[in-house]
């Protein structure tokens, strides 16, 4: 774990660029060298580099993005989910972090030249799940369309910038999802996954979908 000076630098950030890059190094030195003991318990990691990952400048916001993405993305499955979970509920108690947020969830998934990484499968599940919709409560319609924002902005991305191919998966979880919501008669989460596939769907007018045959029988199934 970070050492006791680490973290009080973390809480006593100043806007000195040359404090704020040893301070960062220092960061992306410890992920690596320390991974193995910092994946069982990433939430600790998440709540002592809060003020580095909302920092106001963008390049280190984005730096810290990609590292607590490498921390996570090696975590057990029970962690990684605890994780994703905390930084969706700091977004739901303060939604100007959602894009924040976004960018980490994006770099958890993304893996190296445009591919998906091999942890993006478990993300997905768990960003379209509809008890992603209960963090923080989720009993006002803020909390959740704020959660409804970040997953479709984190969707988007991925059809921004993964090749076509690699999206395979993306809208095979789509797909799973919606006709488990069409089964179930889950009404309410059903309109929530087809807004997250529709944002998905107008990345290059279409250009990146694949397996539109779920689509096309739905759209017979209900005329």
């Amino acid at each position: 774990m970070a050492t006791p000076s680490h973290i009080q630098a973390v809480k006593s950030l100043n806007k000195s660029p040359s404090h704020l890059m040893i301070l960062t190094s220092s960061w992306s030195y410890i992920m690596m060298y320390l991974q193995k003991y910092l994946i069982h318990n990433p939430s600790e990691v998440l709540k002592v580099t809060s003020k580095l990952r909302y920092y106001p400048k963008e390049y280190v916001r984005k730096f810290m993005a990609e590292a607590m993405s490498f921390v996570l993305r090696n975590a057990p499955d029970q962690q990684l989910e605890r994780g994703i979970k905390k930084v969706i509920k700091e977004a739901v108690k303060k939604p100007y972090r959602e894009s924040c947020v976004e960018l980490l969830l994006y770099n958890i998934m993304k893996g190296c030249s445009s591919r998906l990484h091999s942890k993006a499968e478990r993300v997905l599940q768990l960003l379209t799940s509809e008890t992603i919709f209960h963090i923080g409560g989720g009993a006002d319609q803020e909390s959740r369309t704020t959660i409804l924002a970040i997953i479709k902005s984190v969707f988007k991305r991925l059809c921004e910038t993964m090749e076509p191919k690699e999206l395979n998966l993306v809208w095979s979880c789509l797909y799973k999802k919606v006709h488990e919501c069409v089964n179930t008669g889950n009404i309410m989460h059903l309109r929530r996954i087809l807004s997250v596939l529709v944002s998905g769907v107008k990345v290059q007018k279409g250009q990146k979908v694949s397996g539109l045959e779920p689509l096309i029988s739905w759209r017979v199934q209900f005329s």
